[in-house]
């Protein structure tokens, strides 16, 4: 699993570090303050996506990991989460913009932004039971960006979806 790791964060870094390269201002990032109507869609959004792993991990029998057990616990704290940032900054911060840049249907950006965010993924274990939640939540990820450009909100949400799935085992 780590080559997967490696190979997703050194994506991320190139992206961060175009990024960087060209002097993106926050607000083109997504860096903006939380309004109330984008942080309860996000929380909802959220909140149904756990509960939907979870069901999904009880109906395919994935058994969650021990995370009080720290050689176990260490893979989420250290790995997926910051590389849930760092998916987000590529996907949402920089993909987003750019095909915003590119297209003028929202609706194109979503799907673009969705099939090349599933492409990713693909390079985990059980890619025909697990494409379709990381299509379904890129879906939803490039909509609800779509609708409140928000990083923060985003990369939070990402986080928790992505501690859920790797807690139950999906991507190991």
């Amino acid at each position: 699993m780590e080559w997967r790791v490696l190979i997703l964060f050194i994506c991320a870094l190139l992206i961060s570090g175009i990024i960087r390269h060209q002097r993106w201002s926050k607000d083109k990032l997504g860096l903006v303050p939380i309004n109330k109507q984008a942080l309860f869609e996000y929380t909802l959004f959220t909140i149904l996506g756990v509960l939907g792993l979870v069901l999904f991990a009880r109906y395919f029998s994935f058994a969650p990991i021990d995370i009080t057990d720290w050689n176990e616990s260490w893979r989420l704290i250290l790995f997926f989460i910051p590389l849930s940032v760092l998916q987000e900054i590529a996907y949402r911060g920089y993909l987003s913009a750019r095909l915003r840049e590119l297209f003028t249907s929202r609706a194109h950006r979503i799907l673009i932004n969705t099939g090349l965010f599933a492409l990713l993924h693909i390079i985990y274990p059980l890619p025909a039971l697990l494409l379709p939640i990381v299509i379904i939540g890129g879906l939803f990820f490039a909509w609800l960006y779509e609708r409140h450009s928000n990083l923060v909100l985003i990369s939070m949400s990402h986080s928790i979806l992505n501690f859920t799935a790797v807690m139950f085992g999906f991507f190991s």
